[in-house]
């Protein structure tokens, strides 16, 4: 139980310096109103999308409160919308860090594979290790050393860490 808490913890930290580093200079709603309830949000930015569904900025900060909430699999659809928004407009929306997105849709692939392997479900835990492992490798052929440190030393680390789950897990 406390290594499974551990994890978790170093999951959410390593969450937490992706976000600082996606969601800079992006004027992130929950930055701006720390008491906005998140449902409220998250109501707010379901509007922002209806009125314009090819704007990949409400996509991106509901997937994050979706993230914090737990519904990975909500923020992986939008992780999933804003990649493929950016990747058909990349000139309009070259300020998002499509670096940024892979890796947090990685480690929302990475969580949900860790609680299959968890409940010994290793086929399920295997698809999503290789979902993460194929986010996280985006992000070092996107991401420079030198352009974003942060995010391709933490694709770095995660790459080697699922690499050896699924060593461990397909024995």
């Amino acid at each position: 139980m406390f290594q499974r808490f551990r994890l978790l913890e170093e999951k959410l930290l390593k969450f937490f310096m992706i976000s600082i580093v996606l969601f800079m200079g992006c004027g992130h709603a929950l930055l701006k109103q720390p008491n906005v309830k998140t449902s409220e949000t998250e109501d707010s930015l379901n509007k922002k999308i209806q009125e314009a569904p090819d704007n990949p900025f409400p996509y991106l900060e509901r997937a994050d409160i979706r993230t914090r909430v737990g519904n990975g699999g909500g923020a992986i659809l939008d992780y999933t919308k804003v990649i493929d928004l950016v990747s058909s407009n990349e000139k309009k929306f070259s300020g998002i860090n499509l670096a940024g997105v892979f890796s947090s849709r990685g480690q929302e692939y990475h969580i949900i594979a860790d609680l299959y392997k968890d409940d010994k479900k290793f086929a399920q835990a295997k698809i999503y290790y290789e979902l993460a492992l194929k986010d996280l490798q985006k992000v070092l052929i996107f991401c420079r050393y030198d352009k974003c440190k942060t995010e391709y030393q933490l694709a770095l680390q995660d790459i080697k860490d699922i690499t050896k789950k699924l060593a461990a897990i397909s024995k």
